[in-house]
């Protein structure tokens, strides 16, 4: 059902037109090169251009459309149809005399049909693209930016967007952002400016909904080429930033005297408990423990390990992030104890977060607000730097970038493991 002949090297799409639209059609085969001397390729192709064609045939024998994304859509493949992009009438006008020549003398075959008329001199109504509209879009067209995040990241990522663009509309309505001005969005960053100063909040959280904004807007405006000079309206849009503290690191001798004992007595459940004594000696992020899968777990291997790497659960948090880390000490102890990993916090990353923060906090286990959970991961990298653990090693343990040209393949196993027994608890 592809419709394809071969003609020479080429492949075209070739394809009777129905008796029922012989009298609006003036001819009685459609013929179309696909450009292409690839069969797999050209049977790509010809299903589109099938798909097009259908759309064309169908709006043809119904009339009683009404929505104008539909009759924009229609006025843009009946153009197409007939050998023309469609363009607005005023951007005809502006354009060449020779392409007006063409339309005009094209239509005379079609002046039955008013349609196509319409469609080839663009006068049909381009539908605004309100905000709400905007990020409808805006989905549709980047799915591969969300192929491997979990039902959780997904599901956040969709959420801070949506709450993006609801702000802007509370403060200049559901405007067309073709009609967006750099005026809104001044008005919106000083909204967010009053907000910092009445309610507490950060720049940096103003600014992450600046640039979703920007980022959604810039996304749709370019894959509909639209006229938006986004430029001019986001330019130097964001705020000044106030640096913020790092998280202070749990010492060697603060985890061993005082946390590790607290832990392995107290009331957390076994799950949390083991998560927190795995983070001590692989410095991993909560994340990459919580969301393990049993495959992830490498027990049985001569050095015992866990593999970060991106799986169903989760998608890593940059490209450095794979990596593989030893287990010794207390946390090969606690591995050992979940196999498969850690069912009651898979994907629920936060619940375990708030739960251990909350219980550090509850005793006394934070010495100030500066200490939380993720001090451990803080305390790891310490411990490395102490031990005279060189750059790229810590990097590769850590996840993070190493800043200099790569070459080789990197610590092995065998090289972490030894390095880990130095610093391990």
């Amino acid at each position: 059902m592809n419709h394809l002949i071969k003609r020479g090297d080429r492949y075209y799409y070739n394809r009777r037109v129905p008796k029922a639209l012989w009298d609006q059609i003036d001819k009685q085969l459609i013929r179309i090169s696909l450009k292409t001397d690839s069969k797999k390729l050209a049977i790509r192709k010809a299903s589109k251009v099938n798909a097009e064609i259908e759309a064309y045939w169908n709006s043809l024998l119904n009339t009683n459309k009404t929505h104008s994304d539909e009759r924009f859509k229609e006025a843009v493949n009946l153009a197409k149809h007939v050998g023309f992009n469609y363009a607005p009438v005023n951007d005809l006008a502006s354009g060449s005399i020779r392409d007006i020549a063409k339309r005009t003398s094209a239509i005379k075959k079609h002046e039955g049909n008013p349609k196509v008329v319409k469609a080839v001199l663009g006068t049909v109504k381009k539908p605004e693209i309100t905000l709400t509209r905007c990020l409808e879009i805006f989905w549709s067209i980047t799915k591969d930016r969300v192929m491997n995040k979990s039902e959780k990241q997904l599901r956040d990522w969709r959420n801070t967007r949506i709450r993006a663009i609801n702000d802007l509309k509370s403060l200049i309505g559901d405007k067309s952002i073709e009609a967006l001005t750099r005026q809104d969005m001044i008005e919106f960053r000083d909204w967010w400016i009053d907000r910092i100063q009445n309610e507490g909040l950060r720049a940096n959280t103003a600014n992450k909904y600046l640039v979703f904004i920007k980022n959604i807007v810039e996304t749709v405006s370019d894959h509909l080429s639209l006229k938006i000079d986004h430029h001019l309206i986001f330019k130097k849009i964001t705020l000044k930033e106030k640096k913020t503290k790092s998280r202070k690191p749990f010492d060697k001798e603060y985890i061993k005297s005082e946390l590790l004992n607290n832990i392995k007595s107290g009331d957390l459940n076994d799950q949390a408990k083991a998560i927190v004594l795995i983070m001590v000696n692989t410095g991993a992020r909560p994340s990459e423990i919580t969301n393990l899968e049993e495959a992830d777990i490498k027990l049985d291997h001569e050095i015992p390990h866990i593999v970060i790497r991106e799986n169903s659960l989760r998608e890593l948090k940059t490209q450095y992030s794979e990596r593989r880390i030893p287990l010794v000490g207390c946390s090969l102890e606690a591995m050992k104890k979940f196999p498969r990993g850690f069912p009651r916090y898979r994907g629920k990353t936060d619940s375990f977060s708030n739960l251990v923060n909350k219980y550090l906090r509850q005793h006394d286990l934070s010495p100030t607000e500066r200490y939380s959970l993720y001090s451990l991961r803080h305390g790891f990298q310490d411990r490395l730097t102490r031990s005279g653990v060189n750059d790229r090693m810590q990097a590769e343990l850590m996840g993070h970038k190493f800043n200099r040209p790569l070459y080789g393949d990197g610590p092995t196993l065998e090289n972490k493991v030894q390095c880990l027994q130095k610093i391990c608890i």
